[in-house]
């Protein structure tokens, strides 16, 4: 009867556990649902994440052209109505001269006081997300990017018909820098496709999304001079913010999340002496919203529990790797190949983005003098290097290993910065594109190097990681080449693109010696094989 009346028991308890889910009261608001598992709800059912990166890539290249040209216009006081011509003439005077190079050093250190506004935020938001990423699911981590942004289109969008003055764009870096920037989203998105796709074929998958943020880039890029050309900037700032809104609904109502947090009663629920721990009574299933808040409690000191949290989950990168996990060096080695890949792809992204900020402002100035359709058909061929690059691997990867195909990128990129220095035609500025046509072939290749090295649940961590190396380079890359710029325009405005390629040797230096690493693993592993080939037979 004891047995019987102990089964009744349990099967009451079964049907109260399936009526009821109680929502915790803690840091993060997990869900615990009370009795069995269960499946958690799913508000979408897609596992592809390369339509918000190729959205969200179009909405910031879109307004990235336009932020440059907006702001050298307020400074040189040129009408921001007149968008169908150049702000500058070859013929000029001596006087039109110095007032050009005024706006433009003045411009050119503008831009640096708002990427400072923005890095210190973007990189604490992208660090925290990217360890709750790992844990509690990747969509939050592109959604806030987006909203980010929307709201930054909203205060470009206030002071251009308003008239306001240019320090209220501090607000709009602000608020992009709190929810992640562009480092978070990329971050989550690299750390989605590291979830879902087959490790076999990771190269070519990290590749094709650097590719659909240049196809969109360049679509974008394109588009802007269109669309300024004939509605002003106003409105090219709205369409932003309604493509970044339709990013938002595709991760919150399409996209699947990867990684679900199921948090169950029973395990904040202390069993009592001789009661089976594993089956929640009705009597204790009756106290439990009594007790949750109890236990809630106890998780009040968000900041410390973060920031333990993040410290461990960074450390334990750079830990031993355990035997089995993927490794470039093999199992059991030490991640030192994490770090020297860490420190040139912060070099590399250093030199490519100081080297790339200065040239839209080095296309405005004679003798070029491009207006803003040729500027953004220069942005366009500029992005096609995302195809090629794209191409590059894919070929590639079939007869190279990792490091020289990265080498091969970096030396593409060295020789197309020297030959910017000899530009003096329109034609000349598209041919110089043609040697930096393998640029993001390094870029996708050691983000592929650095996840093969990590856990598959520190994939997150690791982005963004590499997210906010990425913006410490943007950062620095902005302070260092954008004043190197302001400094030398008037005497040897190329002088920017020669300390570009100077700074391209250190991450050639590094991967030089990993590829040489892997040679001698090789060479160790095929004297190891036939040292044991050679026991056996013996």
């Amino acid at each position: 009867m004891g047995v019987d009346h102990q089964q009744e028991r349990r099967s009451d308890c079964r049907r109260y556990n399936k009526r009821h889910s109680i929502t915790l009261g803690g840091s993060y608001g997990e869900t615990a649902t009370v009795g069995p598992p269960r499946q958690p709800y799913r508000m979408g059912c897609v596992r592809v994440v390369e339509p918000i990166v190729a959205l969200f890539a179009f909405a910031v290249f879109l307004s990235s052209p336009l932020n440059q040209q907006y702001i050298y216009r307020r400074f040189g006081n040129f009408s921001t109505n007149d968008s169908t011509g150049s702000t500058c003439s070859p013929n000029g005077s001596d006087v039109e001269d110095e007032l050009e190079k005024e706006a433009q050093a003045a411009a050119s250190r503008f831009q640096v006081r708002l990427d400072l506004v923005g890095f210190l935020p973007a990189v604490l938001a992208s660090l925290v997300l990217g360890v709750y990423s790992d844990t509690s699911g990747r969509r939050l981590m592109m959604i806030l990017p987006c909203i980010g942004y929307s709201l930054e289109s909203i205060v470009y969008i206030l002071i251009v018909s308003l008239e306001l003055p240019l320090p209220w764009l501090y607000l709009g870096c602000l608020l992009r820098g709190a929810t992640g920037g562009y480092a978070s989203i990329l971050a989550g998105s690299f750390a989605y496709l590291t979830d879902v796709a087959n490790p076999a074929n990771l190269n070519m998958r990290v590749a094709c999304l650097d590719m659909l943020i240049g196809i969109s880039g360049g679509i974008g890029a394109v588009i802007s001079g269109h669309m300024l050309q004939a509605m002003g900037y106003a409105f090219v700032y709205l369409c932003v913010c309604l493509i970044l809104v339709l990013c938002i609904i595709y991760v919150a109502c399409v996209l699947e999340e990867t990684i679900t947090k199921d948090i169950h009663v029973e395990s904040l629920i202390p069993a009592e002496d001789g009661q089976d721990d594993s089956i929640a009574t009705c009597d204790s299933a009756a106290e439990i919203r009594m007790r949750i808040p109890a236990e809630a409690r106890k998780k009040r000191n968000v900041l410390t529990k973060l920031l333990k949290q993040n410290y461990k989950s960074f450390s334990n990168l750079f830990c031993e790797v355990d035997s089995g996990v993927r490794s470039s060096g093999g199992p059991g080695s030490k991640r030192w190949r994490l770090a020297l890949l860490l420190v040139a792809f912060t070099f590399y992204l250093l030199a490519e983005i100081g080297g790339s900020l200065p040239v839209s402002l080095f296309e405005m100035k004679a003798p070029l003098c491009w207006d803003a359709l040729l500027l953004g058909y220069g942005s366009a061929v500029g992005f096609a290097i995302f195809i090629t690059s794209f191409v590059g691997v894919t070929v590639l990867s079939r007869c190279l290993s990792d490091p020289p195909i990265a080498l091969i990128g970096i030396s593409t990129f060295t020789v197309g910065m020297a030959m910017i220095c000899g530009v003096q035609t329109t034609l000349m500025m598209f041919l110089v594109r043609l040697p930096l046509m393998f640029t993001i072939m390094p870029v996708a290749v050691m983000r592929s190097m650095m996840s093969k090295t990590v856990l598959p649940s520190e994939q997150g961590t690791l982005f963004s990681l590499v997210g906010s190396l990425e913006l410490l380079a943007g950062i620095v890359g902005s302070v260092v080449f954008n004043n190197v710029y302001a400094v030398t325009v008037g005497w040897f405005a190329c002088l920017v693109f020669l300390l570009s390629s100077a700074v391209a040797v250190i991450p050639f230096l590094i991967l030089s010696v990993l590829w040489c690493d892997e040679i001698m693993c090789r060479r160790r592993r095929g004297i190891s094989a036939l040292q044991d080939e050679s026991a056996q037979t013996h």
